[in-house]
């Protein structure tokens, strides 16, 4: 009688667990209801090294963000290194804050990639935002004759 009375509690036990997974599984909350779930980050004001920023599609991802917008150039600095403009990196990478001090940094190309294989494996797609022809004073401080 008691194995009778355990076993019916058993299955009693098992229905109610299959019906809250089943309602659960109707629920499921990955189908995020925006396609388009994005952050941005603004290196060009203030730049981030390569690790943080992977640290950031991290924390993007984990949060089930599916796009980063990534702000590469505007009048505070450039970030982005391109082979036959060096100047771009050289000049308008870096600026002298008040106290004399250096500021600044770039991507090279191989920091770009392993960024965006990074951000690739966590199913997080990059938007780069390159401002030309406005806010492009970096560039032009760079290139004058522009």
């Amino acid at each position: 009688m008691q194995r009778m009375y355990v076993t019916s509690w058993f299955i009693a036990i098992l229905m109610l667990v299959l019906a809250v997974h089943e309602t659960a599984a109707q629920e499921d909350n990955s189908a995020e209801p925006f396609e388009f779930r994005s952050m941005h980050l603004d290196v060009s004001r203030h730049f981030f090294s390569v690790d943080v920023i992977k640290q950031y599609i991290d924390s993007l991802a984990s949060h089930k963000f599916n796009y980063f917008h990534w702000h590469l150039t505007d009048d505070q600095g450039w970030r982005l290194e391109i082979e036959a403009y060096p100047l771009l990196t050289e000049v308008g990478a870096w600026r002298t804050e008040a106290d004399g001090s250096k500021c600044g940094g770039f991507y090279s190309r191989e920091d770009i990639e392993e960024v965006v294989s990074h951000a690739d494996n966590k199913g997080v797609e990059i938007i780069p935002e390159i401002d030309i022809p406005g806010h492009c004073m970096a560039a032009i401080a760079s290139y004058p004759w522009l």
